[in-house]
């Protein structure tokens, strides 16, 4: 122990008669290492002055420390025993100092430095050695603790960087590497051994933004920076703050980052950007429906792109979440894009994204796209056939490349994705009158899962009527609701038009209003109002109107009913915004042709 070797040679600078006693005990009393006495001599009773107090014997010493802990030194009436508290720079828990610092009254007692000399050798010069023995022990214990207990700091820091699952880098102002993880190192494809000492420009073949925290001083927070390597270019998110010196020079940065899309995984699990419902929430009994569901669950086992055809309400997007829920990209994203809501221009900003100043009012740092938001999982594009065609284009270059740019960028982010599209048009159709493009159309028509309708298979509307009866009843706690026979007679003879969604919302509302049994009045589609002419004889109704003239009226119509909303109006003809537009254009009279 180095405190005892030096006790050992300070005692060897006296005389071998001095009768000097030099200890080193711990808080339990116990002698960790004592020189040139076997015991301390007995000492004088009484006391000379307020600060002194009597000491007989190391345990009676101990004692006397435990109830005074504050009392740094002790000194027997006689002046020939004296006695230093050793106290631990660590606060003896599991977490070094700084991260828990105590003050030096608060540090616990690691031991005690006891001298002593012969009562018939008691001088003043004694006593003054006496002092500077324990002062210059009592250094050498305070350097040894502190030694210590910065290894202690230095290995649970280095605990805590190697644990983190994102890259830790410590660069000098030459960007040279003088500490490092194991992620940093994977990230960077490279070896620690191999990182150390390494300068980042023999990595890293792009700008370096981290020059400009040695050049201004500023910190780097959370920004998106694409780094290019000898095998690839990676995404990464990276923070990067600097280190001052007591002159206020920037010494060194502390760089820390992570590849963008681990943030991504993180966010969409938290976000819900993930699908909801399984194959075992599609309800059916019809061997139409079956070989449907057959089909997806041939498509959850690989990666080719699926086209769901179904008319609206007979729950394509249920299989489209049963799809990625049986995929191996379940943990992945799956973000779902409505083409026919999403506002035409905003479609290429928010399908790609957009850099910073690339138009007015784009945000400040940028914003990715749905794309990269997808990366390595699934997008839903429902309502297919609502997709500008300028756009088609684009997003045919995405699933020919896997990469996307972004709106005013010129970095290519690498993209994994799968795609799953619904539409209730016929695709052909659109690629025939050219409002689909015929390249995008064979891109995706690879896998095709057609879902019939619920009037062709009337042995699913029973068991569809009792599973929504089933989960309202729940929901509204009217465990008594049965469906009497005249309302399956009446459930199985509707033509159903909006399919199973219309069929859920007539159970719902029935749940509401009947008493103890539902009955065909409480599931009934509502009567047009009285004196209301359907619109098919309104439109008849004039036997001088040509075909054309018939045709331009019910899209005028249609239009009216959508409040002027040309996109609704296309959806509910289910033909193209163009062949809306087509049929409004007033027609020439044969004199003007």
């Amino acid at each position: 122990m180095p405190v005892v070797l030096l006790a050992k040679l300070v005692a060897e600078l006296l005389p071998p008669d001095s009768g000097l006693l030099l200890a080193l005990a711990g808080t339990d009393g116990r002698l960790l290492g004592q020189v040139h006495a076997p015991a301390a001599p007995a000492c004088p009773t009484g006391m000379d002055g307020a600060e002194d107090r009597t000491i007989t014997h190391l345990d009676e010493l101990l004692d006397l420390y435990a109830h005074e802990p504050e009392t740094e030194r002790f000194a027997c009436s006689g002046g020939c025993c004296a006695a230093t508290v050793l106290r631990s720079e660590s606060d003896g828990g599991s977490v070094p100092m700084p991260f828990s610092a105590l003050p030096a009254s608060a540090r616990p007692v690691s031991g005690l430095l006891f001298a002593s000399c012969r009562p018939e050798r008691y001088s003043p010069e004694a006593a003054k050695f006496m002092r500077l023995a324990l002062d210059s022990l009592a250094k050498v214990w305070q350097c040894r603790s502190a030694e210590q207990n910065l290894l202690e700091r230095l290995r649970f820091a280095e605990s805590i960087v190697r644990s983190m699952s994102s890259g830790f880098l410590i660069l000098t102002p030459e960007l040279r590497v003088t500490a490092a993880n194991p992620a940093a190192a994977e990230l960077l494809q490279t070896t620690e051994k191999k990182l150390i000492n390494a300068k980042l420009t023999d990595l890293i073949f792009s700008e370096l933004q981290v020059r400009r925290v040695f050049s201004t001083g500023k910190p780097l927070i959370d920004e998106e920076v694409f780094i290019k390597l000898a095998g690839k270019t990676v995404h990464i998110l990276k923070t990067c703050v600097p280190v001052f010196n007591a002159r206020g020079e920037v010494i060194a940065a502390l760089d820390h980052f992570r590849e963008i899309k681990e943030v991504r995984q993180l966010v969409s699990r938290t976000s819900g950007t993930s699908a909801s419902f399984s194959f075992e929430d599609i309800i059916y009994s019809s061997r139409a429906m079956g070989e449907a569901v057959e089909m997806a669950r041939l498509a959850a086992g690989n990666s080719l792109s699926v086209l769901i055809h179904g008319e609206s309400g007979t729950g394509k997007e249920l299989f489209a979440h049963a799809i990625h829920q049986a995929s191996s990209r379940h943990c992945a994203p799956f973000i779902v894009i409505d083409c026919a809501s999403m506002p035409r221009e905003l479609v290429e900003s928010e399908l790609f994204g957009y850099v910073e100043g690339a138009f007015t009012g784009a945000r400040r740092g940028g914003r990715p796209g749905k794309f990269e938001l997808a990366n390595n999982g699934t997008i839903f594009l429902d309502e297919l056939g609502e997709l500008p065609l300028e756009m088609q284009s684009r997003l045919l270059r995405v699933l020919q490349s896997r990469q996307v740019v972004r709106l005013g960028g010129v970095e290519h982010i690498p993209v994994d994705i799968r795609i799953i599209a619904a539409t209730n048009r016929n695709l052909h159709e659109e690629v025939r009158l050219g409002n689909f493009r015929a390249d995008l159309f064979h891109r995706l028509n690879v896998l095709v899962i057609q879902i019939p309708p619920l009037r062709s298979n009337p042995e699913d509307i029973l068991v569809l009527a009792e599973y929504f009866l089933d989960k309202y009843r729940s929901r509204f706690n009217r465990p008594e609701l049965t469906l009497s026979q005249a309302v399956r007679e009446e459930l199985q003879s509707s033509a159903w038009p909006g399919n199973a969604r219309e069929l859920e919302n007539a159970v719902a509302r029935a749940v509401q209003l009947c008493r103890d049994k539902i009955e065909p009045g409480h599931v009934r589609l509502n009567s047009p109002a009285p004196g209301e002419r359907p619109r098919a004889e309104a439109l008849f109704s004039t036997p001088d109107f040509s075909l054309d003239d018939i045709e331009r009226k019910a899209f005028q119509n249609a239009v009216a009913a959508c409040n002027g909303n040309i996109s609704d109006a296309a959806r509910r003809l289910g033909v193209a915004r163009s062949t809306v537009y087509k049929k409004l254009r007033p027609v020439r009279s044969p004199e003007l042709r």
